[in-house]
């Protein structure tokens, strides 16, 4: 009887799903978090820190260009 139980018990172990990884048909159907998200997990999972201020020059860059072509250029150009 205490074989039987000890079986029982491997078994119910082995059905468990609760520390299984999910399958590729449920990380299929998630929603994606989106570039931001992920370039912001990508930052702070590999230490890449250096690319925030290259990021927000060319953020401000882009900014001024399109301002550029606004009726707002000619309050741009003494700044420059």
């Amino acid at each position: 009887m205490n074989s039987e139980l000890h079986d029982q018990d491997e078994i119910t172990d082995v059905d468990s799903t609760k520390d299984s990884p999910p399958s590729i048909a449920d990380l299929a159907e998630q929603q994606s978090p989106g570039i931001a998200r992920e370039f912001w997990d990508f930052l702070k999972n590999n230490k890449k820190w250096w690319l925030l201020p290259i990021l927000l020059i060319l953020a401000l860059l882009f900014i001024l260009v399109l301002i550029n072509g606004s009726p707002l250029a000619p309050l741009i150009y003494p700044l420059g």
